[in-house]
C-alpha cells in the first residue's frame, strides 16, 4: 500500500488540489449570484489619478453615497479623475 501511495504520490496532489480550486471557484460564483439578487445602483465619482501604491493600494480612487452616507475604495482599473461613473453594489 505504502508503494502504491509513494508512487501515485503526484497523481494524488495533483487531484486534491484541482478539487480545492474547484470548491473557491464555486464557491466565488455563488456569491456573485447572491449580490446580483440584492444589486442596486449609483453614481461614483473617481476622486483620483492612478497610483502605484500607497495605503489604500493600487489603482484609482473613488467614492458614492448611498442613503448619504459616503464610501470610498480603490479600483485596480484605468479610469480618469474627476469622471462619474455607473457602480453596481449590494444593497446589503
Amino acid at each position: 500500500m505504502k508503494k502504491i501511495i509513494e508512487k501515485k504520490f503526484h497523481l494524488i496532489l495533483i487531484s486534491i488540489l484541482v478539487i480545492v480550486i474547484g470548491y473557491w471557484f464555486l464557491s466565488s460564483l455563488n456569491g456573485l449570484k447572491n449580490v446580483s439578487k440584492r444589486q442596486k445602483y449609483t453614481v461614483a465619482l473617481v476622486i483620483s489619478g492612478w497610483h502605484h501604491k500607497d495605503t489604500h493600494g493600487i489603482g484609482v480612487d473613488y467614492e458614492y453615497f448611498v442613503n448619504n452616507k459616503k464610501y470610498s475604495n480603490t479600483i485596480n482599473l484605468d479610469l480618469k479623475k474627476e469622471q462619474k461613473y455607473l457602480l453596481a453594489f449590494d444593497s446589503i
